[in-house]
């Protein structure tokens, strides 16, 4: 091989590991700004739930209820969501303690975009315990509120063990 031949090599060598080099760089900054998108709407999820939790330890039931989506009322009515709530509280009194078990971000495009986050909680009440799921949805340019909402009794417990399942889009 001739030293043209060499140096061309040379060079295409070296293009191929800068264009990989920046590649991988873009890479990076994308997963990177992908995971702080998820961060920060996990945040803001989280907040709606503790504005719930606050409202319902403080006996503030009703004042939930503008949490919680026009498409969620489709499913369940306004109504019937706080006799629920209220039976709730009747069974196991106020929340005692509530923790973060699991939690999911997914942001969707087109129909119905924005950015829909699941969390668990289990949660402590004042005589049982259950687990709490939330889906908080937040429409590209809308209101962040809850969309769904299962209320599930712990096993072990001495109700019943039944659920109630709301709106889950």
């Amino acid at each position: 091989m001739g030293d043209t031949e060499h140096r061309q090599l040379a060079g295409v060598f070296e293009v191929s590991v800068r264009r990989t080099v920046r590649a991988a760089v873009m890479v990076v900054v994308l997963c990177a700004m992908i995971a702080c998108g998820f961060s920060k709407d996990k945040k803001e999820a989280e907040q709606l739930a503790e504005q719930y939790f606050a409202k319902m330890q403080g006996g503030e039931v009703e004042g939930v209820l503008p949490l919680y989506s026009a498409r969620f009322y489709e499913a369940t009515s306004r109504a019937d969501w706080l006799a629920i709530l209220e039976s709730q509280r009747t069974r196991c009194g106020a929340p005692k303690s509530h923790k973060l078990i699991s939690w999911n971000v997914f942001d969707s495009f087109g129909t119905n975009s924005g950015v829909r986050t699941t969390l668990v909680y289990d949660v402590e009440y004042s005589t049982c315990r259950m687990s709490e799921k939330l889906i908080i949805f937040k429409p590209s340019g809308g209101e962040i509120q809850i969309q769904g909402h299962l209320l599930k009794h712990e096993a072990g417990q001495n109700d019943k063990g039944e659920s109630q399942a709301t709106l889950n889009t």
